[in-house]
């Protein structure tokens, strides 16, 4: 794809982006989508067959942009400071785009996306588990967990600074739940 391409594809999700913090996704349209970015409407639907494949682009870019920091981190000795170290990098501009697609209901697609490729990379790396359905649970359990508190988090960033949000997450990560609970008590 040629940079022209490209940017005109970007524009569009930045624009669905922008729209999204005004409007609920039902209510952006392709007209509100192509006059945010300064495109019409047939340079939309060349690289776009609606507003929900916009949306796929969107969240297939971002599971690109944030598994190496996540997954990778998942296979580390140290894991938990690891994966609050690649957190800490996530870059601040592509908040509001996780923002958008960790929101209702159409979050729990892009956090099986995650799962998925979270799945994939683990066996790569590891080799078959020896009992796959506890293999799946636990998986499941770490990433819904995880993604549960970094979304609520990226949807109330004022309710926890940054610097306490990771703390928390270290000791949910090495504690664990019910030690951490215990300790508010």
């Amino acid at each position: 794809m040629d940079n022209s391409n490209r940017n005109a594809k970007n524009d569009f999700v930045d624009a669905f982006v922008k729209l999204y913090q005004e409007f609920p996704v039902n209510k952006i349209t392709v007209s509100r989508i192509v006059s945010t970015a300064g495109y019409n409407r047939s340079t939309f639907y060349t690289h776009f067959n609606d507003i929900y494949s916009l949306y796929g682009y969107l969240e297939d870019w971002l599971v690109i942009q944030i598994q190496p920091a996540v997954l990778n981190s998942m296979l580390t000795s140290g894991n938990s400071d690891r994966f609050l170290e690649n957190f800490n990098k996530i870059d601040q501009k592509l908040l509001p785009y996780l923002l958008v697609v960790i929101q209702q209901p159409y979050g729990g697609h892009f956090v099986e996306q995650l799962r998925e490729k979270a799945e994939t990379t683990l066996i790569e790396r590891l080799g078959q588990p020896n009992n796959e359905l506890t293999f799946s649970y636990a998986l499941d359990y770490h990433i819904a967990a995880v993604f549960r508190l970094v979304g609520r988090w990226i949807q109330n960033p004022d309710e926890m600074s940054k610097k306490d949000f990771t703390n928390l997450m270290r000791q949910l990560l090495t504690k664990g739940t019910f030690q951490v609970l215990s300790e508010e008590f």
